[in-house]
């Protein structure tokens, strides 16, 4: 019995990353791009190639950020070439909370950071957006994922991370 649930589990799971494969094809087709690059590290390498965002505080200090973009994909055409990060969500239900934030104006700095990251190599970022791998839709005959597209500018992003800074080196972290 467990081995027959454990095959229906993954046999729904490919279904669900074949949906998301497909409906992800057709949202890059859209936007005549394709994935440049994966697992984009930033101040994350065993050779030491992959520089930290540094970023100059408000009160002097610089500070240095670490992690890693999911996917960077970059349009086809050579004149007017368009660089668009992605990042993953496991479900709609982590993009809901994303959107409530952004709606109660609670900041995201993920993908801020990220497009400060991605512009540093790349000069301009058209977008920045979560995509839910789980809960892909049909839609008038076409599969839709559940994306959700952030915008911040990087004044705002480098006074919110000054605040923060600020709020940790005087003690206060509520």
């Amino acid at each position: 019995e467990d081995k027959r649930n454990i095959e229906m589990r993954k046999n729904y799971e490919a279904g669900v990353l074949c949906k998301f494969i497909l409906a992800d094809k057709a949202r890059r087709e859209k936007l005549d791009a394709e994935p440049a690059e994966f697992e984009v590290p930033f101040g994350w390498s065993f050779d030491g190639s992959s520089e930290p965002l540094k970023i100059s505080l408000t009160n002097g200090e610089e500070i240095s950020i670490r992690g890693r973009i999911d996917r960077i994909d970059i349009s086809a055409g050579e004149r007017d070439k368009k660089v668009f990060i992605i990042d993953y969500k496991p479900s709609p239900g982590a993009l809901k909370r994303i959107r409530e934030k952004i709606k109660n104006n609670s900041p995201n700095l993920q993908m801020p950071i990220y497009s400060m990251v991605a512009k540093r190599k790349y000069g301009s970022i058209e977008s920045a957006t979560f995509l839910a791998v789980r809960g892909v839709k049909e839609k008038e005959g076409a599969l839709q994922i559940n994306s959700c597209e952030v915008k911040e500018s990087e004044e705002d992003t480098v006074a919110l991370i000054s605040k923060i800074c600020d709020n940790i080196f005087s003690g206060q972290f509520a």
